[in-house]
Parts: C-alpha cells; structure tokens; sequence
C-alpha cells in the first residue's frame, strides 16, 4: 500500500512541478581473463530519470523528485560449457539533489520499489523479485544552454527476495552489486 502513495506523491509533485530535469546515466565493465580459456564478463547499468523542481528553474533549491528506469546487464562466459546471464528491470522513486549554486554537481539517491530480475546458467532460468537501490554522485558542467553532459561514480545494489523456477515460487537471497562509472547527461528546463 505504502508503494502507491509514493507513486501518487511524485505524480502529484510532477503536475505541480516549476521545471523539470532529464538524466540519461550510461555505464559498461567489460574485463577478460586468460589462462588455459579465456573467461569474460561484461556489465552495463543504463537509468533514465524525469524530475520535478517545485520552485522555478532558477531557484537555488537543487532538490528535485522525481521516477527512474534503469536496466541492468551481466554476462559471464566460462569456457567450454559454462554461460550464465543476469538482467534486471528497476523502476522507482528517486531524489536529486544539486549540490553547489551552479548546480554542477549533483547527488541521485533511487530506490527500485519494483525490481524484476531473470537470471539463467543455460540449465535453470528463474525470474527474480526484489528491491534496489541506486547512488549516484555526478560532475556535469554546462555545454550548451541547459544541456549538461559529464561523468558519474554509481553504486547500484538489487537484492531479490523471491524466485520462480518453474511456476514454483520461493524464498532467495540474492544480490547483485556493482559499483561503476558512468557518462551522465541531463537536459534541465
């Protein structure tokens, strides 16, 4: 119940908002090691985010809320036989806030209420269930007029609680973890 007024906050706050902000956050870790095989792994986290400022856009506030995207990626290859892949799809509240007056600087705090995951080892794919949360600290100076483009450090966490592996449903204790970095873009107006 708890998660629908959350949603009901922020699309309240978004009909009421005095300026809005688009962050597009992008990040890939790809690393190989070679022995008798090579193994590889390859990671890529990519968010979207629609914020809402309640003051106007020149306010010096630097808060915004808003709702984020953010699709999750990890594969992992152990030659000959071994392959197994992790994906997840998050959506939730999050907050921005723009640290300094120039709003250069900024921090993004998420939070997944809905995180779907798939994870599949080529011999179980089990549909995961669970929470994430998403930390964001980003350098974005101004390129062109309320265009903003830079560089972010993220820490992402998703712990699934739940697992279904053929339609049979159980507890699980999962977590996927990363920490990366990122090319981040946002569009303020």
């Amino acid at each position: 119940m708890w998660k629908f007024y959350i949603i009901f906050i922020i699309s309240f706050s978004l009909q009421s908002a005095q300026a809005f902000l688009l962050d597009i956050n992008s990040g890939i870790l790809q690393g190989s090691f070679n022995r008798a095989s090579e193994q590889s792994n390859s990671k890529s986290v990519n968010s979207l985010g629609l914020y809402a400022n309640l003051a106007n856009s020149d306010s010096n506030l630097g808060v915004n809320i808003g709702w984020f995207i953010l699709l999750v990626s990890n594969k992992e290859n152990y030659p000959p036989t071994v392959s197994q892949t992790l994906s997840s799809n998050d959506m939730g509240p999050a907050l921005r806030w723009q640290i300094d007056r120039g709003k250069k600087y900024s921090l993004t705090l998420a939070y997944g209420i809905i995180c779907k995951g798939n994870f599949n080892d080529g011999v179980t794919e089990e549909s995961l269930s669970g929470e994430s949360y998403l930390l964001k600290f980003a350098i974005e100076p101004e390129i062109a007029d309320r265009y903003f483009v830079g560089v972010g450090l993220n820490y992402y966490v998703a712990s699934y609680k739940t697992r279904i592996v053929t339609s049979i449903q159980s507890d699980a204790g999962y977590k996927n973890t990363v920490i990366f970095p990122s090319l981040s873009f946002s569009y303020r107006y």
